[in-house]
């Protein structure tokens, strides 16, 4: 039953190995349905899934960067990095006392 679950575990990682190199596929599409598989085959069980001793990972730091992650994509798409990038770069930044949009981003672009 071990060499079964081995050799399932190899063909699957290397027909996703290889949807991954070809590009063929979104690389997270090839991965989560690579783990799924190993997960629905029987191959690797819930527990040693969600958390190993070996390992020792900790989910909940892996879900706070997973959530920073989403955070920080919603927020470069709003244009917020390159608003904070261009107000601190301002002549005469400094100071600590002036606040405030960046005067390009007031004026708006220049001809």
């Amino acid at each position: 039953m071990m060499v079964v679950a081995m050799v399932v575990a190899i063909v699957i990682f290397t027909v996703v190995y290889i949807l991954i190199a070809s590009e063929r596929i979104n690389r997270v599409a090839a991965a989560l349905g690579g783990a799924g598989l190993m997960l629905a085959l029987g191959v690797v069980g819930a527990d040693d899934a969600f958390f190993s001793q070996d390992t020792g990972i900790d989910w909940n730091v892996i879900f706070l960067l997973f959530g920073m992650m989403v955070i920080v994509g919603v927020l470069r798409q709003t244009g917020i990095f390159e608003y904070v990038a261009i107000w601190a770069a301002r002549p005469g930044s400094s100071s600590t006392s002036q606040s405030g949009p960046p005067s390009e981003l007031e004026a708006g672009p220049s001809a």
